[in-house]
């Protein structure tokens, strides 16, 4: 490492420790405390089938292209099952993870497509669907893709006309601030999970407005809450099509996630992150069944 880096380091030190431990002004954390429902879930002997949804990718690069691999799944708690994958070789002009990460958006929605008439009580999709359509539109926004496009609109169609009450995204991350600026305006401009993780620490929710989104030609609404599973554990975002403001909803769906959790999260998603998973073993896997082998010295993973 360079000397001058260091001294930058130095010269740096102040203005983050001070941003890194800075406490939010009285009004705000008291603001957290008002907003912030404690709630005691109960357990459900039997919550019924419980599903979830997550997909993965990888890919490598060779000779001018990326050669990818892209699973999505199904999983629930009374062993069903669906999987998708597909494999693709294309030219590195694209962007490879752009691209790729928009036909992962575009497998989850069809797998939850194939799913949705199950008898389920719930099915839960990995991540936000906030940030999925804003990453959708952008991409095809930027790179139009005619058939991509045409997918998504029949798969949304289908969905459009199904009861997606029982459906709820569930992200771990994110950076939005609407509920924590709904509340106390533009005082304070921190993530809303980052503010509830730190200054709440107890088994509950908060509840966010509903949130109108358009995606291609399709107009619906979110609902946004915070969620903790377990005391003290992080805070997990989720989206939802259910339209109420009844809180006994939200103290339902606690009820029913707390009883198929360990460690303040749905096990059901756990398992399902690794059955989709793709590991750089898994593509050399792959390059063994194409007989590629003798490409391995020209091989760049992802």
């Amino acid at each position: 490492m360079l000397i001058k880096t260091f001294d930058i380091v130095y010269s740096a030190r102040d203005k983050i420790i001070n941003m890194l431990y800075e406490a939010p002004p009285l009004a705000v954390l008291e603001k957290l405390q008002e907003i912030w429902i404690r709630y005691k879930p109960q357990i459900i002997p039997d919550p019924g089938c419980v599903g979830s949804i997550d997909s993965g990718y990888n890919w490598i690069e060779l000779r001018g292209y990326y050669l990818y691999i892209l699973n999505a799944g199904y999983i629930d708690t009374c062993s069903n099952k669906y999987e998708y994958a597909e494999i693709d070789i294309r030219d590195l002009a694209d962007d490879p993870r752009e691209y790729i990460d928009a036909r992962s958006i575009r497998s989850e929605l069809e797998v939850l497509r194939e799913v949705i008439d199950l008898d389920n009580k719930l099915i839960l999709v990995d991540g936000s669907l906030i940030k999925k359509i804003y990453s959708i539109n952008k991409f095809l926004k930027e790179r139009p893709d005619i058939e991509l496009s045409r997918q998504l609109r029949d798969i949304a169609r289908v969905l459009s006309s199904k009861d997606l009450s029982k459906i709820i995204f569930v992200a771990k991350n994110s950076g939005s601030q609407e509920l924590v600026r709904s509340i106390i305006g533009e005082l304070y401009n921190k993530p809303d999970i980052h503010l509830l993780e730190e200054y709440t620490s107890e088994i509950g929710f908060a509840k966010h407005s509903i949130f109108p989104m358009e995606f291609l030609g399709i107009e619906f609404k979110i609902n946004i809450a915070y969620i903790r599973l377990e005391a003290k554990k992080p805070i997990l975002r989720i989206e939802y099509f259910k339209e109420s403001n009844d809180m006994d909803y939200l103290r339902k769906i606690l009820d029913i996630l707390y009883s198929i959790s360990h460690n303040g999260y749905p096990i059901i998603l756990s398992l399902i992150d690794k059955l989709v998973r793709v590991s750089d073993d898994d593509i050399m896997k792959i390059i063994n069944l194409l007989d590629i082998t003798d490409l391995r010295n020209k091989m760049k993973f992802g």
